[in-house]
């Protein structure tokens, strides 16, 4: 499994996989323009506009810089070079740096834990604590899944108290190991200076910010499943070993949050693409897919599989949750990501209907009802369809979101640097500016990477990675959106950004 920038065979599908890719990013290019327009029109003064094309004009320069900033690490990453040490040390600033500016937002944004959030607070203190009250509420019998977090970061209480600040900068290392594996798997193939830029910008990206400072089981869920990818991409002569703990990493990432199966998913398609791009080649490549590429992939899956079935089990026989890590009502989030009314996004009259109506008194009940209105939203005019298609993906992938951090206790509220007051609505107008900003240059990187992969007949783009947003993006037209879902993808965006600018520095004068 090739992670990105380097040349392979160039087929048919391959030319495909491009044209969709470069297609799919227009389509996101179009999206964030128009909800940018609608922003900018619809919540900034004179004076905030006058404000923002500052920081585009500020956001532009630092992109010429950083992109005609001269370096004499412009080759690929070589674990034997002696720079590699320097790589070493770049990673180790890295993570001290990104925890110190998401820990610095944590305690002056002071963000007051709510819903979920404080759910899973209250949950890891209970399982850290022995006393398993959560197990009478009916929300850990029907989503057993979410069990998963509060287990884990119970050892974390043991150790550090019940502090909840003490939990969230400990979800902030999380994050911030995460942004080191954008790097790392970044540079397996790439430039050694564009994964350093991709994990800078990241390091940056006001999006996880927004994340920071909430107690979210999304920090350590992402950061087990990147580090099993990078694993597997980091020894592609381990046919058994990389691939096995690859699957065991997505796994344990899987009873954290329920991603693991996109992942998955993504490993499938992969093993198919190649499959059908080798095809017609005799070329040692199609003689050794077996062992080189369907074994490895094979042994990842397998691993997942059989490490997620004993670790549900796991909970099971410890009384953590008599149901596992099982979901027991997965029809909900396609009831509630096919509501029109809501556009997708949380419904508190579903949930009223599915869980309190005296109609779904059963499970069978519950089931029946959940697919009679799926029926009845999916059979609306084509027009309404699409409107509710083109809502969900504006929700999802563009910065015209919530931030989880802001939350809406919060909006009049301030905080003081010095002398002065900075409004917290005011930051949060700032984070989506430049989170448009970043969405537009990314999208655009991957479109003029894909089209040079047409022109030049060459595989530019990073499969894997192009599968997994792909995925990504088809389930969450169906199910229930929020900004924050589209978190587990960020890093993909940043580690193809890494490769789209290397293609960039070779075919394009700068």
């Amino acid at each position: 499994m090739e992670s990105g920038c380097s040349q392979t065979k160039y087929s048919h599908i391959s030319k495909l996989l491009s044209i969709w890719f470069a297609s799919l990013c227009l389509l996101l290019i179009v999206a964030n323009v128009r909800s940018a327009a609608h922003w900018i029109s619809d919540s900034l003064s004179l004076q905030g506009i006058l404000f923002a094309a500052a920081v585009v004009c500020a956001f532009a320069l630092l992109v010429w810089f950083l992109l005609k900033l001269n370096t004499k690490s412009d080759e690929i990453a070589d674990e034997n070079h002696p720079k590699s040490r320097f790589s070493v040390l770049f990673a180790a600033a890295l993570f001290l740096l990104s925890f110190f500016l998401k820990a610095i937002f944590v305690f002056i944004i002071k963000t007051p834990q709510y819903s979920d959030f404080q759910l899973f607070y209250w949950v890891t203190v209970e399982i850290a604590e022995g006393i398993p009250n959560y197990l009478s509420q009916r929300y850990f019998e029907i989503w057993a899944y979410q069990t998963g977090f509060p287990a884990a970061m119970a050892l974390f209480v043991k150790i550090l108290g019940r502090n909840i600040n003490a939990l969230v900068l400990v979800n902030c290392a999380f994050a911030s190991l995460t942004n080191v594996l954008v790097y790392m798997i970044a540079r397996l193939k790439c430039n050694e200076r564009q994964a350093r830029i991709a994990s800078i910008a990241y390091m940056m990206f006001p999006f996880v910010f927004g994340l920071s400072s909430v107690y979210t089981n999304q920090h350590l869920a992402t950061f087990l499943s990147y580090l099993g990818i990078y694993i597997f991409l980091k020894y592609p002569k381990s046919r058994i070993l990389a691939p096995l703990i690859c699957g065991l990493l997505i796994a344990l990432g899987n009873g954290i949050r329920p991603e693991g199966v996109l992942f998955v998913a993504a490993f499938l398609v992969l093993l198919l693409y190649r499959l059908l791009a080798d095809k017609g080649y005799r070329s040692e490549r199609r003689v050794n897919f077996l062992s080189t590429t369907a074994l490895p992939i094979g042994f990842a899956i397998a691993s997942y599989m059989i490490c997620f079935f004993l670790l549900s089990n796991l909970f099971v026989v410890t009384g953590l949750n008599p149901k596992g890590l099982s979901n027991d009502f997965p029809l909900y989030k396609f009831v509630v990501g096919l509501n029109h009314d809501t556009k997708g996004a949380y419904s508190q009259t579903d949930s009223k209907n599915l869980f309190e109506s005296d109609i779904v008194t059963r499970r069978e009940e519950r089931d029946a009802e959940a697919l009679r209105l799926i029926k009845e939203r999916i059979k609306v005019p084509p027009k309404r369809l699409i409107g509710l298609l083109d809502s969900k993906i504006n929700i999802m992938w563009t910065a015209n979101g919530i931030y989880p951090a802001f939350s809406q206790s919060m909006d009049d509220t301030a905080f003081k640097i010095g002398p002065y007051a900075v409004s917290v609505k005011r930051i949060h107008s700032l984070f989506t500016l430049i989170d448009y900003l970043i969405y537009l240059f990314i999208y655009i990187v991957l479109f003029i990477t894909s089209i040079i992969g047409v022109v030049k007949e060459r595989e530019t783009v990073q499969p894997f990675f192009v599968i997994l947003f792909s995925i990504v993006f088809a389930v969450f037209l169906a199910i229930e959106v929020q900004y924050r879902y589209g978190y587990l993808l960020m890093p993909s965006l940043f580690i193809m950004l890494a490769g789209g600018l290397t293609t960039l520095s070779r075919n394009v004068a700068v």
